[in-house]
């Protein structure tokens, strides 16, 4: 079977950003944003190592899930702080050209 492709995991993560912004308010600093993201890659990374450690433990959906916890807070990070610094976020924005391909 066939991994994600882009379209697919972008649906993952958007799933994921929505349940965390229905329960939680959102992140108010850049300092808050950081906290938030650094907390899941490191149950990201505790799940690696419990992986890595036992060679295919099948544990493999605990370390996606996880990465799916990283990229949807990133996206959250995105998302609230972007609004909050609309003048930062156009001009990172605009060093990404929207393409037709999301592979």
């Amino acid at each position: 079977m066939a991994g994600p492709d882009v379209d697919s995991a972008l649906g993952v993560l958007a799933a994921e950003y929505r349940r965390a912004a229905g329960r939680f308010e959102p992140m108010h600093s850049t300092h808050e944003g950081y906290a938030v993201l650094q907390e899941e890659i490191d149950e990201l990374n505790a799940d690696a190592a419990r992986l890595w450690s036992s060679v295919k433990a099948d544990n493999e959906e605990a370390a996606l899930q996880e990465a799916i916890h990283v990229g949807a807070m990133a996206l959250r990070f995105l998302v609230d702080l972007g609004a909050k610094h609309a003048g930062a976020w156009e001009a990172v924005r605009a060093r990404y050209p929207e393409r037709s391909s999301t592979r």
